[in-house]
């Protein structure tokens, strides 16, 4: 936040897109643990938003879940999971079997969209953008994967959670923006596919 302060500050005619986290929106929330790892991380974010909207003309969009080749530790994120274990593995592990939801939204998408606001005269967003396109319940996911690699075996472990889990926001006024600029959405299937001919395998494997 420091940085980009500093380098607005230099200029008189910055702009700036802000790629925050979905995490600050717990800081809207009255029913948190405070001392959570996530709700600092979220405070952290939501403070980094009011600092760069404050300063200059701001895009903020908030990223829930990332696809993507470009994408960084993707095996941090339920997709990229689930391709690796289907590269390494020949099957996939669920380790929730309630609702699990997440928001997607592919690398090129962010990047477009960026790249377009800042060229253009258009006015910071009244409020951060939640940037999501593709709403998936996590089984369904899993799902497109293994038919994406011809049919793999989908199994629950033995000791599977059971506590709801959503991650996503509306992304109405997200989607209204990428309308208006002439951006497509990728399916997700394309995204399993762009995905996974990057990724390459870590030593662990992350939660789901």
């Amino acid at each position: 936040t420091r940085s980009i302060e500093n380098a607005v500050r230099k200029s008189n005619s910055s702009r700036v897109v802000l790629f925050s986290s979905g995490m600050a929106s717990l800081k809207e929330m009255s029913k948190v643990d405070k001392f959570d790892s996530k709700f600092i991380y979220g405070s952290l974010k939501r403070e980094e938003e009011d600092v760069v909207s404050k300063m200059c003309p701001a895009l903020i969009l908030r990223i829930y879940a990332l696809s993507g080749r470009y994408a960084r530790n993707l095996q941090n994120y339920a997709l990229g999971d689930f391709i690796l274990q289907a590269m390494y593995n020949k099957k996939l592990l669920l380790k929730n079997s309630s609702l699990v939801l997440r928001g997607y939204v592919h690398v090129s998408c962010l990047a477009q969209m960026a790249t377009k606001w800042i060229f253009s005269d258009l006015n910071s967003t009244p409020r951060p953008l939640n940037a999501t396109t593709n709403e998936i319940e996590i089984s369904e996911l899993a799902k497109l994967v293994a038919n994406f690699y011809g049919g793999l075996e989908i199994k629950y472990t033995e000791n599977a959670g059971t506590t709801e889990s959503i991650y996503s926001a509306d992304p109405s006024e997200f989607l209204k923006l990428l309308y208006l600029n002439n951006i497509n959405i990728p399916s997700m299937e394309h995204q399993i596919a762009d995905t996974a001919s990057s990724l390459s395998p870590p030593s662990l494997f992350s939660e789901n």
